[in-house]
C-alpha cells in the first residue's frame, strides 16, 4: 500500500524529470521532523514558551546546515538500494560535522 502511494506521489511531483529535488525535499522534511521529535521527546512532549522559541530557532539551523553538509558530502544523491560501508562511514560524518557546526553556530547565537 505505502510503496504504491509512494508511486503516485512521485509521479505526480513528476520525481522522474528532476529526482534531486525531490530527495531534497524529503531531507529537508525528514531534518525538520527530527528535530521537532527530539524536542518533543526530549522535554516529554511538554514544551514550555522558553523551549518553543528555542525549537524555532534551532530547528532552521538544523535544516540549513544539514542541508549543505549533506550536500558536500554528496548525501544528497539516490540509490539508496545499493548502499555500502563507505556511504555509511560518509553518512556517519556527514551527520556529525552537520550536528557538530550547527551546535557551534546555535551556542554563538544563543
Amino acid at each position: 500500500m505505502l510503496p504504491r502511494a509512494l508511486h503516485t506521489l512521485s509521479s505526480r511531483l513528476q520525481v522522474g524529470r528532476s529526482p534531486r529535488l525531490f530527495i531534497w525535499a524529503v531531507q529537508i522534511a525528514i531534518f525538520a521532523l527530527s528535530g521537532l521529535f527530539a524536542f518533543l521527546i526530549r522535554f516529554e512532549f511538554a514544551l514550555t514558551a522558553p523551549y518553543l522559541v528555542q525549537m524555532a530557532l534551532a530547528i532552521p539551523v538544523w535544516v540549513l546546515v544539514k542541508t549543505v553538509v549533506f550536500r558536500l558530502f554528496k548525501l544528497d544523491r539516490g540509490w539508496w538500494r545499493y548502499v555500502s560501508m563507505p556511504d555509511l562511514v560518509r553518512v556517519a560524518f556527514g551527520n556529525f560535522a552537520a550536528s557538530a557546526l550547527a551546535t557551534g553556530i546555535l551556542l554563538a547565537v544563543a
